[in-house]
C-alpha cells in the first residue's frame, strides 16, 4: 500500500472542519466535527475520525468513525477587526542604571496621562415682556393786550398817532406720564462632559542575577520597551470545544457578538528597541572600569550620538514646528477685521474647530477663500511639555493645556405696540384779554417675546507626566554605604544625576498612522508573533488607506551622569579635566557656569561670549576645552539647535 501524505492532508483539510491529523503506519488519519451551532454559537455535535489512503493511484478515504460527543464551554473574548485611534510611545524614559537596590522594582516610577475632556451644553431661553404707558399733557396761555391812541389837532384837525401799546402773556402747561412693565424671562439648560484619559506607566522586571548587564551598577530593574495603541474593535467570544467523556480540548472557536457594538479596547505592543529603547536614555547603561557600557541593542553608543531616546536635534525640530503653529494660530485671529464690509471668518473657523471636536456643525457651506484655508489649518493642534528631574529631588514641568470652545447662538424676536391718544384745543378773547387753551391724552401698551437658542461646545485636553526614578547614587558594599576619608558619600560613577526630556503630543495625522507601522512598533514581533495582539494589529494595518490617529512621544535633550573619581585611560580630556576641578558630573558643571550664562541664552554667540568669560573668571583649567563646553551648553539650553 502505497501513501502520499501531503495529499491526504490536503484532501482532509477539505472537510468539514478539521482540528488535527496524524500519520499512524500507512495510512493518514484525520479527525473532524460534525457540528451544529446554538442560538449563542456554542457547538453541538460528534468528533469523527476518518482515515485516507491512496492505492493504485487512487486516493480512498473511509469515514464516520466516531470519537466523541462535544460539549461547548464558553472561556472568554478576544477583540477583532481594530481601528487604531492613537498610541503611546511607552511611559517617560527612565535610566534603568538608577534602578537598583530595592528588591520589589520600581514599577509605576514613571507614567504618562492624556487627559481629553468634551462639554456640551444646550440651553433655551425666552423673554416676554408687556408695558402700558398713559400720558397728558395740558397747556393755558393769557394774553392781554392794551393801547392809547393821542391826536394832535391845534387847529380843529390833526394827526392820532400811539401814545402806547402794551402786549403781555402768561403761558401755564402741565403734564403727567405713567408707564407700568411687566417681563417673564425663563432659561433652561443641559449639558454633558465626557471625559477620557489614556495612561501608560512603567513595567519590567528585575534583571537575571546570572546577566547582570554591568556588575559595576549592580542588580538593575529592566523596564519593558513595551507601547500601547487604543482601538475601537469588534468583539468575538471564544468556546472551548471538549470531549464529553475525557473533558480533553479539541479546539477553540471564535463567534462575532452581534450584541456588542464596535467599543474601546487597549493593544500593548513591543516597541522598536532599534528606535528608542527604555531603560537607557542615550544607548547607554553606566560606566564601569573600561568606560562606558552601552546597551546590546547601541553597541556603538559609546560617542555622542542619537541613541534611543536622545535625539536632541529631532526633539527641538518638532517643538520649533509646534511652536510656529502656535504663533500662526495666534497671528491668525489678530489678523481679523472688524470692518463689517470685510469678509466675516467667524463661522468658517467655528466649523473647522467643531471638525477637529468631531462634532457637526451646522449644514451652511463654508466659503471657499483664504482665511477659511487658514481656519482649516488650526482644526488639531500640537502639545509640547517640557519636564527636568535631578538626583537631588528636583522636579520642573513646563505643560501646555489646550482649550477649543465654539459658542453658537440662534434668536428670534417680535415686538408689538400700540396707543390711543385725543387732545383739544380753545380760546377766548374779550377786548384786550385772551385766554387759548390746549390738551392732550394718550394711552397705549406694547408687548414683545424674544427666543433664543444656544450651543456650547468646549474641548480641553493636555498632558499630565510623573517621572520618579531612584535619585539614590551612593556606593554600597554588601548593604552598607560607603564613605570617602573626608565623610562625604561615594557615588557610584555612571549613574544619572540630571535629565530632560520633552514629552510630546501630535494631533490625528496620518503620518502618524505610517510612523506606527514603520518606525515604532517592532516588526518582528508584527510579522512573526501569533499573539492576540500582534494578529489584531495586523488586521488593523491597511496598505492604501492611512486612517488620522494621535500619538504621544518622548525624547531626551539633556543628560548628566556621575564622573568616575579616577577616569578611565580612554575618558575624554574634558572629562579628566572636570575631575582634576573635583566636578562631578556635566549637571555639576551647569550649575556651576549657569549664574554667568543665563542671561545670554538667545543666541549662540552670546552663549560663547558668556562661557569663556566664566570660565576665564572661575575655572581657568578648562579653557582649553571651551568648545567643547559650549556645545555642551547649547544643547542644554537649546540654543541653536
Amino acid at each position: 500500500m502505497s501513501t502520499d501524505t501531503a495529499e491526504v492532508r490536503s484532501a482532509l483539510a477539505a472537510v468539514r472542519t478539521p482540528f488535527h491529523d496524524t500519520i499512524a503506519g500507512a495510512p493518514a488519519v484525520g479527525e473532524y466535527s460534525d457540528l451544529q451551532y446554538g442560538a449563542k454559537g456554542e457547538a453541538l455535535g460528534v468528533l469523527k475520525r476518518c482515515y485516507g489512503y491512496v492505492r493504485n493511484g487512487r486516493w480512498h478515504l473511509v469515514t464516520g468513525y466516531k470519537v466523541g460527543d462535544l460539549t461547548s464551554e464558553w472561556v472568554g473574548q478576544v477583540q477583532f477587526d481594530p481601528q487604531l485611534v492613537g498610541f503611546i510611545e511607552g511611559a517617560p524614559p527612565v535610566p534603568s542604571e538608577n534602578l537598583t537596590g530595592k528588591d520589589d522594582g520600581y514599577a509605576g516610577a514613571s507614567s504618562v496621562e492624556f487627559t481629553e475632556a468634551d462639554q456640551i451644553v444646550q440651553s433655551l431661553s425666552s423673554n416676554r415682556a408687556a408695558s402700558v404707558k398713559a400720558a397728558f399733557e395740558a397747556s393755558m396761555k393769557n394774553e392781554f393786550e392794551a393801547k392809547n391812541m393821542t391826536v394832535a389837532a391845534a387847529l380843529g384837525f390833526g394827526v392820532a398817532f400811539p401814545a402806547f401799546d402794551i402786549k403781555a402773556s402768561l403761558t401755564h402747561s402741565i403734564a403727567l406720564e405713567f408707564e407700568n412693565t411687566w417681563s417673564n424671562d425663563t432659561k433652561v439648560s443641559q449639558g454633558q462632559n465626557t471625559s477620557r484619559k489614556a495612561q501608560m506607566a512603567l513595567t519590567g522586571h528585575t534583571e537575571d542575577p546570572t546577566r547582570v548587564l554591568n556588575p559595576a551598577i549592580g542588580r538593575r530593574y529592566v523596564p519593558a520597551n513595551i507601547g500601547m495603541a487604543l482601538v475601537q474593535s469588534q468583539t468575538a467570544d471564544v468556546f472551548a470545544l471538549r470531549l464529553a467523556h475525557t473533558g480533553a480540548l479539541v479546539a477553540y472557536r471564535m463567534m462575532p457578538n452581534p450584541d456588542i457594538p464596535r467599543d474601546w479596547n487597549i493593544i500593548h505592543f513591543p516597541i522598536n528597541p532599534r528606535y528608542v529603547k527604555q531603560g537607557t536614555l542615550d544607548g547607554a547603561v553606566g560606566f564601569d572600569d573600561r568606560g562606558k557600557v552601552t546597551d546590546p541593542d547601541y553597541p556603538i553608543a559609546t560617542g555622542y550620538g542619537d541613541y534611543s531616546y536622545f535625539k536632541p536635534r529631532d526633539a527641538y525640530a518638532l517643538k520649533r514646528r509646534i511652536t510656529r503653529d502656535q504663533q500662526r494660530m495666534h497671528a491668525y485671529y489678530q489678523s481679523v477685521s472688524t470692518q463689517t464690509h470685510h469678509h466675516d471668518p467667524t463661522h468658517d473657523q467655528a466649523k473647522s474647530v467643531l471638525r477637529g471636536m468631531g462634532v457637526a456643525g451646522d449644514s451652511r457651506p463654508a466659503r471657499d477663500t483664504a482665511d477659511s484655508a487658514s481656519a482649516a489649518g488650526f482644526s488639531h493642534r500640537d502639545l509640547v511639555n517640557t519636564y527636568v528631574w535631578t538626583a537631588r529631588g528636583g522636579f520642573f514641568a513646563e505643560t501646555t493645556e489646550a482649550t477649543d470652545a465654539v459658542t453658537e447662538t440662534t434668536s428670534g424676536s417680535y415686538t408689538f405696540n400700540g396707543k390711543v391718544g385725543f387732545g383739544g384745543e380753545f380760546e377766548f378773547k374779550v377786548v384786550g384779554y385772551g385766554l387759548t387753551g390746549k390738551v392732550d391724552a394718550s394711552i397705549g401698551g406694547g408687548y414683545s417675546v424674544t427666543r433664543a437658542r444656544n450651543k456650547d461646545t468646549t474641548r480641553t485636553f493636555g498632558l499630565s507626566v510623573n517621572c520618579a526614578p531612584s535619585g539614590d547614587l551612593q556606593r554600597r558594599d554588601n548593604g552598607k554605604p560607603v564613605y570617602d576619608a573626608a565623610g562625604k558619600p561615594v557615588l557610584i560613577p555612571g549613574k544619572v544625576d540630571a535629565y530632560r526630556f520633552l514629552t510630546f503630543y501630535l494631533g490625528e495625522n496620518s503620518a502618524n498612522f505610517d510612523d506606527f507601522y514603520h518606525k515604532v512598533v517592532d516588526p518582528l514581533w508584527l510579522a512573526n508573533s501569533d499573539a492576540p495582539d500582534a494578529t489584531a494589529l495586523r488586521q488593523a494595518r491597511q496598505s492604501t488607506a492611512k486612517p488620522p490617529c494621535w500619538r504621544i512621544l518622548h525624547r531626551v535633550t539633556f543628560l548628566s551622569r556621575v564622573l568616575p573619581a579616577v577616569p578611565p585611560p580612554g575618558a575624554p580630556p574634558l572629562e579628566k579635566a572636570m575631575r582634576a576641578e573635583n566636578i562631578d558630573s556635566n549637571y555639576e558643571l551647569i550649575r556651576r557656569l549657569e549664574p554667568y550664562v543665563r542671561t545670554a541664552t538667545t543666541s549662540a554667540s552670546d552663549l560663547a561670549a558668556a562661557t569663556r568669560g566664566a570660565l576665564a573668571a572661575d575655572l581657568p583649567e578648562l579653557v582649553p576645552h571651551a568648545g567643547e563646553i559650549i556645545e555642551y551648553l547649547a544643547q542644554y539650553y537649546g540654543v541653536g539647535i
